[in-house]
């Protein structure tokens, strides 16, 4: 009705993986060891060469955790455990990936992940609870994601899991306090897959999905990933009606959605193209991702 254009994202997390015959690069581990932040800027380069023209245009990458836990199932997504080796690494990609003009008319946004200490549990299993201090999460876990945000990252998707029993999901402490206020953070902050039903369903601190949806816009979220249901949007409506989440919270997050559209120039260019399908299995991009 408005003319507000849909937005695709993907986890083209090594290349341009979810497109067939597309070159793939070492998973950040590898590109990590290399410590060579203009490995990590090809490999954004030949992400969005490959894909931009098909709609990918939102790309649900970099992984910015700290490779810490060798326990932790997604340790290789990540660039290592040194904080300014990832924060390089990653804020390389992120500008790459955003400001690349060679896939014009079209732009991408990039999503930084997963804010924050999301790759430390304590118990080794994915999305659980990580015992940080403060003092660490300073110190270790927030220069990759500074770095990105620096470099004008569009998006952030939060941790699964929770921090010292708390789900972030649900911690206006993490979200508004430390993302926003202190880390400056002006984009979307998307949920990772259903977790705010995870705030009712695994961490119990909601009796139910009306009040974990309440928890998690009042603590800062904007945008769910529910790829299953839209009960999301019907207790978002509920919840203004009630008086509970006023106009205001949700134009804020609307705009920053509205924003990062905007900025990648989706209402200019909302639709594919098929007129450049030599990009896809370029030879040289292949022959650059077996030289890394």
């Amino acid at each position: 009705r408005l003319h507000i254009p849909m937005i695709y994202a993907i986890d083209n997390m090594h290349g341009a993986s979810y497109v067939a015959g597309t070159a793939i690069f070492p998973h950040n581990i590898n590109l990590g060891a290399s410590f060579n932040p203009e490995l990590a800027r090809q490999a954004a380069r030949a992400t969005i060469l490959e894909s931009a023209d098909l709609g990918h245009h939102w790309v649900f990458a970099p992984v910015l955790d700290l490779g810490l836990n060798a326990y932790w199932p997604r340790f290789y997504e990540t660039y290592g455990e040194d904080p300014l080796v990832a924060a390089t690494l990653g804020s390389a990609f992120v500008h790459e990936l955003q400001t690349n003009t060679e896939i014009a008319p079209y732009k991408v946004a990039a999503c930084g992940k997963h804010f924050i200490g999301y790759s430390d549990p304590r118990n080794g299993w994915d999305r659980t609870n990580a015992l940080i201090p403060d003092q660490r999460l300073q110190e270790f876990f927030r220069p990759s994601f500074q770095a990105a945000i620096d470099s004008g990252l569009k998006s952030i998707m939060i941790n699964s899991g929770e921090i010292n029993s708390e789900p972030v999901h649900a911690s206006k402490a993490i979200l508004t306090d430390l993302l926003r206020r202190q880390m400056g953070f002006k984009g979307v902050a998307v949920t990772d897959w259903e977790d705010i039903i995870r705030l009712v369903r695994v961490q119990k601190v909601a009796t139910n999905e009306k009040e974990a949806t309440w928890m998690a816009i009042d603590a800062g979220v904007d945008m769910a990933m529910t790829p299953y249901t839209t009960t999301f949007c019907r207790y978002v409506k509920e919840l203004v009606q009630e008086g509970r989440l006023t106009q205001a919270r949700i134009d804020l997050s609307a705009g920053r959605v509205l924003q990062m559209k905007d900025g990648i120039g989706l209402f200019e260019n909302p639709m594919p193209r098929a007129d450049r399908p030599s990009r896809v299995g370029d030879p040289a991009l292949r022959a650059l991702s077996i030289i890394h």
